[in-house]
């Protein structure tokens, strides 16, 4: 599943990737297309602004030649005593570019000059040079140099004088202006690091403005660039390139011109940088337009992430809670049946098809009238209706009916249905639950079978008990005046003997009848312990709050009258309060009492103690305590039997009825009882009366509960 979703995010990230990918490929060709159409049409542009130099150049040059010729016509004419300014100069040049003319003769001197006032030799100079060693009659354009009268850089051009024999006569030269080669670059838009130079063949500058700076003369035949240019003057007069200059280091879109007339090279320059202004502000926009598609990509593949992955994780879940239904719905251990509201199936789980013995598609093939017992039609129309009328029903009625086995048995069943309504709300489908009860069905009436058995037995049981009752009532009359009667008949007539005086005389024949009385009186004591111990079941327990605090104090009262010669150390603990049968429990705390009494008679510091202590959660003990005779733990099973001793009767009187008679009264108050006892050190009798019983509220209560301390 994760694979699957990082497979997911991936994609959706490589396209979102892709397309922005896309987006700056587009964007950098682009980019690289309007450089390059910058370039060029900065080259055009640089070509068209050479081409008007070199003709302004030209022309302006052609001006001056015609200058010169003019004037030698003139000099032949006239020689020295030409006035130069008889010859008048062109409109184009005189105003500002010519800066002097005159005639150098054969030597050197000057002849005839505009500003010139006294007799120069400028022999030295490379256009008299230049003039005197050509035989050709050719216009020369010399580098611009220093003036030596104006003291300005000067470009000379100037023209061989011919003698009437051919030979040289002499040079007539005019000094112009340098700024008359680069005066229309300031008519033009070149930007601040615009370049135009006029370079002659012999790679010296003629003149150069670079931005606002002019410069004059100077060497650039070691210029690469340049010496490309002049050797391929010929074959290539004009043209573009892109290079880096090695006059400043500055990248220059460079288009040139050859004037082969002067003899001269146009250069013009445009930095890069100025060329492809435009092409980079654009660029820059280009480029934000492309990281802003970029992030908005990468925005909407996160976003499209999300929704992919909330898509997947809705489609996960679904199908998830899909196999969890169908997992619910064919694997339940009850049946699950969709049926239409008319009672048509819709679908059906194997164990509803299990159940009814037929296979799920046959069963959806059916109606639900088809498996449903004829006595049991109206039941589950019934419910159906319910449903479809008060559809707030689904699933709190739970209906009991009979089904059809294909095999024809009955099957009992469970129904519980409930509604599914469309959107609208409207029913659209029946889910019913139906759970087999047919086992159910069969111990339930396999229980009835058994409580009817049960019933009778009890009956019978109950008859067995009154007549048993019948005749334990019987036996104890027949105890109460058979056994009775005669007991009393002995105890009368020894009662006459023991007065007669010839018994009292006789001292053997007194203690005869003496023993024969307490005989008689020991009798009729076993036989009211027979018969308390016979009735006791039959007492019904009548519980109300009894006070055992009370009811000891009230005993311990009566044994100390009986025994006034006795001092007995009494702690009785305040509170005792208990819901019994006050009845049984004053018989059971006066066997007790009883019990603690006698047995503490050969005591020398008697003490004897009623209270209680906490026991289990929830629980109260109570006790009662003596320092008397005690006895050996190993004969307690024995101690609550009838008639069991643990002392002789020459030891301590009694019958050996009382702790039975305790132990059957705390029985029938669902309680317990026990001892704790060691021979010399008395014994404590521990007892409980069951939940009924009003108990203290906490073990501290028990604990803290005041005691009431005295002897008797």
């Amino acid at each position: 599943m994760f694979k699957r979703l990082h497979f997911g995010v991936l994609l959706i990230f490589a396209v979102c990737a892709l397309m922005s990918a896309l987006i700056w490929a587009f964007f950098v060709v682009q980019i690289r297309h309007e450089r390059s159409d910058a370039i060029n049409a900065q080259a055009r542009h640089n070509a068209n602004l050479a081409v008007i130099f070199a003709e302004q150049a030209a022309a302006t040059v052609q001006d001056v030649d015609g200058l010169l010729m003019d004037m030698r016509r003139a000099y032949h004419d006239k020689g020295r005593t030409l006035r130069l300014d008889d010859v008048p100069a062109p409109l184009s040049v005189a105003a500002k570019a010519l800066v002097y003319r005159a005639i150098i003769d054969e030597d050197g001197r000057v002849a005839v000059g505009s500003l010139i006032p006294e007799p120069v030799n400028v022999a030295d100079r490379e256009y008299f040079k230049a003039q005197k060693s050509s035989r050709a009659d050719d216009l020369v354009v010399g580098a611009a140099v220093l003036g030596r009268t104006t003291g300005r850089p000067t470009v000379h051009v100037s023209r061989r004088i011919i003698k009437p024999g051919g030979g040289f006569g002499g040079v007539a030269v005019a000094g112009l202006d340098p700024t008359i080669f680069t005066e229309l670059y300031q008519k033009v838009e070149m930007g601040k690091s615009g370049h135009v130079a006029f370079v002659g063949f012999d790679g010296l500058l003629r003149a150069r403005r670079l931005g606002a700076a002019v410069s004059f003369g100077g060497d650039s035949s070691g210029n690469s660039n340049l010496r490309k240019i002049l050797a391929e003057k010929e074959q290539k007069p004009s043209g573009s390139i892109h290079v880096q200059s090695e006059l400043d280091g500055v990248s220059r879109v460079i288009s040139f011109k050859v004037i082969p007339s002067l003899s001269m090279v146009v250069i013009v320059g445009t930095t890069s940088e100025e060329a492809l202004a435009a092409a980079t502000t654009r660029a820059r926009r280009y480029t934000l337009t492309a990281a802003g598609a970029s992030l908005l990509f990468l925005l909407l593949a996160i976003v499209l992430s999300a929704a992919y992955i909330r898509q997947r994780r809705h489609t996960w879940l679904l199908a998830e809670s899909e196999a969890r239904y169908r997992g619910t719905f064919d694997q339940a251990a009850v049946g699950i049946a969709h049926t239409t509201p008319d009672g048509r199936f819709i679908r059906v789980n194997g164990r509803l098809a299990s159940m009814l013995g037929w296979s799920p598609e046959t069963l959806r093939e059916a109606i639900v009238g088809d498996v449903t017992h004829p006595l049991d039609l109206a039941v589950v129309s019934k419910l159906r209706s319910d449903l479809l009328l008060v559809p707030d029903l689904s699933g709190q009625i739970v209906t009991e009916f009979r089904l059809l086995h294909k095999s024809g048995a009955v099957v009992w069943a469970s129904l519980a249905s409930s509604i599914a309504c469309k959107p609208d709300g409207t029913p659209d489908y029946l889910i019913s639950v139906i759970q087999n009860i047919t086992a159910k069905r069969q111990a339930q009436q396999e229980i009835e079978r058994l409580n009817h058995e049960l019933e009778q037995r009890v009956e019978a049981r109950t008859r067995d008990l009154k007549e048993a009752n019948k005749r334990l009532g019987a036996f104890s009359y027949s105890v109460s005046h058979d056994l009775r009667g005669p007991l009393s008949t002995i105890d009368g007539f020894s009662g006459l003997l023991q007065r007669r005086e010839s018994i009292k005389a006789d001292e053997r024949a007194l203690a005869l009848v003496g023993h024969v009385r307490a005989g008689v009186a020991k009798m009729s004591q076993l036989i009211d312990g027979l018969l308390s111990l016979a009735t006791l079941p039959r007492a019904g327990v009548l519980r109300k709050a009894v006070d055992l605090t009370a009811m000891a104090k009230s005993l311990l009262k009566q044994a100390a009258q009986t025994n006034p010669e006795r001092a007995v150390e009494i702690d009785i603990q305040e509170g005792l309060m208990v819901q019994a049968d006050k009845r049984l429990m004053n018989s059971m705390m006066a066997n007790l009492i009883g019990n603690a009494w006698k047995f503490t008679s050969k005591t020398k510091q008697p003490r004897i103690e009623v209270g209680c202590q906490p026991g289990s959660p929830g629980q109260v003990v109570f006790f009662v305590r003596d320092n008397g005779a005690g006895f050996d733990m190993a004969h307690a099973g024995e101690l609550f039997g009838a008639f069991q001793r643990l002392h002789t009767a020459s030891e301590f009187q009694g019958t050996g009825i009382g702790l039975a008679i305790v132990k059957q009264i705390i029985e029938m108050h669902q309680g317990e009882i026990w001892v704790e006892a060691e021979p010399g050190l008395g014994a404590t009798f521990y007892f409980t009366i069951g939940a009924d019983d009003l108990q203290p509220r906490s073990e501290n209560e028990c604990v803290n509960l005041q005691t009431s301390n005295g002897s008797v």
